[in-house]
């Protein structure tokens, strides 16, 4: 599954450090009383990769990246932080955005920016 490995990079990318620490990077959902800002991430769903020689042990898989922050400033800050340090390609993960979202949340006084992402990447 591709949140562990999310974790993983976006904890240990310099950029993402910059701006908060890596105890405010979390799997699933922001867990209430949080601090704030920070990222969640949410595993959305896989597609099977196949090609004319059938699967093989890649994947693909779809997660969303939440930049939460009281300003949209700091959210945008967050989300392109996020964005750069998922952008390398290399063998292990390809990460192509399909999309971004903003919303506020009324009841948590945040500014949410929602990143939709595809991953390539092979089982270990």
């Amino acid at each position: 599954m591709i949140i562990p490995r999310l974790l993983k990079r976006l904890r240990k990318a310099d950029q993402v450090r910059a701006l908060i620490p890596p105890s405010a990077i979390h799997g699933r959902f922001l867990p209430p009383h949080a601090a704030t800002p920070a990222l969640s991430l949410l595993y959305v769903g896989d597609d099977p990769v196949n090609d004319l020689g059938g699967e093989d042990n890649s994947r693909r898989e779809r997660a969303q990246i939440d930049a939460w922050a009281p300003t949209l400033k700091q959210a945008d800050q967050l989300a392109k932080a996020a964005t750069a340090a998922l952008a390398p390609r290399g063998q292990d993960l390809i990460a192509v955005r399909n999309g971004k979202t903003y919303e506020y949340d009324d009841a948590a006084q945040l500014h949410r920016l929602m990143l939709d992402y595809s991953f390539t990447f092979y089982e270990d």
